[in-house]
């Protein structure tokens, strides 16, 4: 049955791939926040391994490279996307010249990277992707996943594949993913500035999208998030004119009311952020704790290949009997890790992997947005948004992981298409 449903889910990608790019976006999207939470093709198991979205991504850039016409990467991510494909071929190919694992352990260990093939597809279609429609769906997508905490906050039901475990009394949601409600976040202040959103709609649409931020529990992203647009709003201009005074006072009212009517009415919510500072205060919070307990072994590792890491490991790797950490838990069974962000670039590719793939990254923002003429304003926006990812990428393994990759590849070509603007876009 799993077999069937993937062959249908891959014909289905083919044909959108090759005929309607902008709808093949939008369903990846979708495909990855599970469903909207109600399926997972992950959950699709053969031989007891997911291959679901590993499937699509090989589907996603093959169609990308056998389009019609001229292959053509524009000039200025050209670095970047050659990096990127150079660490997913040595990565693939280093732990099995070290004789640690057999090809095939290392292709499975790596289908978390080919996430990059949308990337790919983005920056091959540029020219046949609507952005407005795309973004419209992300800033419906936003609220969708902020609005989903809320009610699993009020009345304790969620989507079944978001349901998580007990949290000191809660019933928690985890939607797929936080940082899709970020780039909603800057789509609608994108939207503001340009006089497609009203203020009313921008403050309903704001104060809900930061909800959300907060709810997901990811201080990181809601902090970046937060001084990134507070940035913007001192910066950026609507109607060329300066942003009244009025604007600002209002925006911090209504920010405080909903904040203090919020915690004021939730006798559950107010118990839990006063257990997360309470815990941060003392020293005792668990996944700040856990999370430099259970890195230990993987920094040995570090140390003894610093340069170059270790590639893509497998879990039944032979080096993870030689680094094998004193915590059998789901997080120690191999070296890469999902939420410290530059241990995991460590591990895979060392430091001088991790600088050149960090240093390529900054490149090409800055380049695009040096090139970037008309829009500047936009450019602003989303540049600032993919910024932020190397602060949230210290607590969230961003770069080498889909909840990051994603955001970043959807951000990355609007940037690219913005930056090869000639007569005007929309």
């Amino acid at each position: 049955m799993s077999l069937l449903i993937i062959t249908l889910f891959s014909i289905f990608t083919i044909f959108l791939a090759l005929k309607k790019p902008t709808m093949l976006l939008i369903f990846y999207v979708f495909l990855s926040t599970r469903m909207l939470g109600f399926f997972d093709i992950e959950a699709l198991l053969i031989s007891g391994t997911s291959y679901g979205f590993f499937i699509i991504n090989l589907i996603v850039i093959t169609t990308a490279l056998l389009s019609k016409g001229k292959l053509r990467i524009p000039r200025i991510a050209a670095p970047y996307i050659f990096t990127i494909v150079l660490f997913i071929f040595l990565g693939t190919l280093y732990p099995v010249i070290l004789g640690y694992q057999n090809l095939i352990k290392s292709i499975i260990a790596s289908k978390d990277m080919f996430y990059y093939s949308i990337l790919v597809y983005i920056i091959l279609k540029k020219n046949h992707i609507d952005y407005n429609r795309v973004c419209d769906f992300l800033h419906a997508l936003g609220l969708y996943l902020s609005v989903t905490f809320l009610v699993t906050l009020l009345l304790k039901v969620t989507p079944p594949f978001y349901i998580t475990d007990h949290v000191i009394g809660m019933t928690t949601s985890r939607v797929f993913f936080p940082t899709y409600i970020s780039l909603a976040l800057f789509i609608v202040y994108d939207k503001f500035v340009h006089n497609k959103l009203s203020s009313t709609l921008f403050y309903l649409n704001s104060a809900t999208l930061t909800f959300g931020i907060y709810a997901s529990g990811h201080l990181s992203i809601f902090l970046t998030s937060i001084l990134s647009l507070l940035f913007l709003s001192l910066a950026l201009r609507r109607n060329n004119n300066k942003i009244y005074t009025m604007f600002k006072l209002i925006k911090a009212i209504i920010i405080g009311i909903l904040i203090s009517l919020l915690l004021l009415s939730s006798d559950r919510l107010r118990t839990t952020l006063s257990y997360f500072i309470t815990s941060i205060v003392v020293g005792d919070n668990e996944a700040l704790s856990s999370r430099d307990k259970y890195n230990l072994f993987r920094w040995n590792a570090i140390e003894d290949s610093p340069l170059f890491g270790y590639g893509f490991v497998h879990k039944s790797s032979d080096l993870m009997q030689i680094y094998a950490s004193e915590y059998n838990t789901r997080f120690t069974e191999t070296l890469s890790v999902i939420d410290s962000g530059y241990v995991d670039l460590l591990v895979k590719f060392g430091y001088v992997g991790m600088f050149s793939f960090l240093l390529m990254y900054f490149i090409v923002l800055i380049s695009i947005l040096y090139k970037v003429s008309h829009h500047k304003n936009r450019a602003i926006v989303y540049t600032l948004f993919l910024f932020q990812f190397y602060l949230i990428n210290y607590t969230w393994s961003v770069f080498t992981f889909s909840h990051g990759i994603i955001p970043i590849s959807i951000a990355l070509g609007l940037l690219i298409s913005i930056s090869s603007y000639r007569k005007g876009i929309s």
